[in-house]
């Protein structure tokens, strides 16, 4: 997805409105206004980006393999793959591993602190 500065866009295509009715290009003004008027009512606004689905305390499992469950401690640098810490099968140590959200299902709700 590539995206503009909306502002800029606007102040060029006024411009451009300006000199087409000033030069009675009435074909050429319709256009352009309608297109101000696009841009202005957010119809090329970009998708408003969805609320993450775990959050840190939330115990959850491996939808590929049921036995792996760990505790949501965050979410990677890119905000693409879930941080879950998974305690190890035979060693008393955990592990951290990264899921995409998708590969994961709910378990319970953790107790969130509030900001």
């Amino acid at each position: 997805m590539r995206l503009i500065d909306a502002d800029k866009q606007l102040e060029w295509l006024e411009r451009e409105l300006h000199y087409s009715q000033r030069e009675n290009r009435q074909d050429e003004a319709k256009a352009l206004d309608m297109t101000i008027g696009k841009i202005k009512s957010g119809a090329f606004d970009p998708p408003t980006p969805e609320p993450p689905k775990f959050k840190a305390g939330d115990r959850v499992r491996s939808r590929a393999r049921k036995k792996v469950e760990g505790t949501v401690t965050g979410y990677s640098e890119s905000g693409k793959r879930v941080r879950v810490v998974v305690p190890h099968p035979r060693y008393d140590w955990p592990y951290t591993a990264y899921y995409a959200p998708e590969a994961l299902e709910l378990i319970e709700e953790g107790t969130h602190e509030k900001d």
